[in-house]
């Protein structure tokens, strides 16, 4: 509510004598309109957020978030919208002693008119039916079909018993605290982690989600904090995986049934690129339509990096285990495979373990 309908129906209801002004109902722009796109996005959003809780994500809250953004342009649109009226929007306002009604756009006065001398018709057939307010001014007959209005029914209800609705029902209030305790639970779900993932970043779901550090992306702000004495986990990825990919090994966590470690615990991140091999220890093997393969013992080098700022904190050359002898008797391949292959080895658990112990032993710098 604008100041100014505000205190012009105001100031027409204490200079008609009419006393307090109660309630305010304003004009709505195309609701239907507003219903019809909130009823058919809220299908697509219910069914969108399934799947994302199946895959246990994070990104779940997204479809309610954006439903709710979408609720709330509606609620704007509803306020502050163009209405169907080309001289503007009407404004309504319940006072003690009568109802004053105004209308944007005229160069008018609010125009009051005192409970006793305001009727309420029903004209047509169901379902195409409407309401009119109707009363005597001058003389004259005025007529003004009830637009949808703010709280449609109280003001018809005002209207009706002549005079402003007493005090909330019992059923009135269940409803708001129902409506109310329905709204706090998507805030405090949905939109205000989302509110707080846009502000401070997204926290890491899966510890995997820390490969694209290695791969130019940002560290993660809500990670674990690397500080005070160990343990202090760690995870390496191998730099010839994807960013998507799984880290080849994990040290300083504590002990679990899970598969992989969580991912709020750990605040080191390595990177192992891969700088050379060792050619005298590598081999070759040839299969049948053409298909070869080719290890070597590999070169790398490893970076590590505070998960939280990206901070460089280590590094260290470390080798690939060396290929085992001889060649499988078989191997898996696709129709769209390349017909030759090269893999270099990374180092195994054991070499990683002896050069990230200090790392993960050692008070933090």
């Amino acid at each position: 509510m604008t100041s100014r309908p505000r205190r012009l129906l105001t100031e027409a209801a204490e200079q008609a004598g009419f006393g307090r002004v109660v309630r305010i109902h304003y004009q709505y722009s195309s609701l239907a309109a507003v219903i019809t796109l909130l009823t058919l996005t809220s299908v697509p959003a219910a069914i969108s957020v399934l799947p994302l809780l199946l895959e246990d994500t994070p990104y779940w809250r997204l479809p309610i978030v954006g439903w709710a953004a979408l609720l709330c342009l509606g609620l704007l649109w509803l306020r502050w919208g163009p209405v169907a009226s080309l001289e503007g929007r009407h404004y309504l306002a319940v006072a003690e002693g009568g109802l004053v009604v105004w209308q944007t756009g005229l160069d008018v006065s609010p125009t009051p008119v005192p409970w006793d001398r305001l009727s309420l018709r029903i004209v047509g057939t169901v379902p195409n039916t409407r309401q009119e307010l109707v009363w005597t001014e001058d003389g004259e007959r005025q007529v003004l079909p009830v637009p949808s209005m703010s709280r449609h029914d109280d003001l018809l209800r005002a209207v009706r018993q002549g005079g402003p609705l007493l005090p909330l029902s019992k059923g009135r209030v269940a409803l708001r605290a129902t409506t109310g305790i329905a709204a706090a639970a998507a805030l405090w779900f949905a939109i205000l982690p989302e509110t707080v993932n846009l502000v401070a970043g997204r926290p890491p779901h899966h510890i995997k989600d820390f490969g694209r550090m290695c791969f130019g992306g940002e560290p993660f702000g809500r990670a674990a904090e690397y500080t005070g004495p160990g343990p202090h986990p760690v995870a390496v990825f191998l730099g010839t995986d994807s960013e998507d990919s799984y880290p080849e090994h994990t040290a300083g966590f504590a002990e679990s049934d899970e598969r992989w470690p969580p991912a709020t615990e750990l605040q080191l991140v390595a990177c192992a690129r891969l700088v050379g091999t060792n050619d005298s220890g590598s081999k070759s093997c040839s299969y049948s339509g053409g298909y070869s393969t080719s290890s070597s013992q590999g070169r790398w080098q490893v970076e590590v990096y505070e998960a939280r700022t990206g901070r460089p904190v280590h590094s260290f050359p470390a080798d690939g285990t060396m290929p085992e002898p001889g060649c499988s008797p078989r191997i898996m391949v696709n129709p769209d495979s390349d017909r030759s292959s090269d893999y270099e080895t990374p180092p195994d658990d054991a070499a990683f373990d002896a050069a990230l112990h200090p790392l993960v032993t050692n008070p933090a710098p």
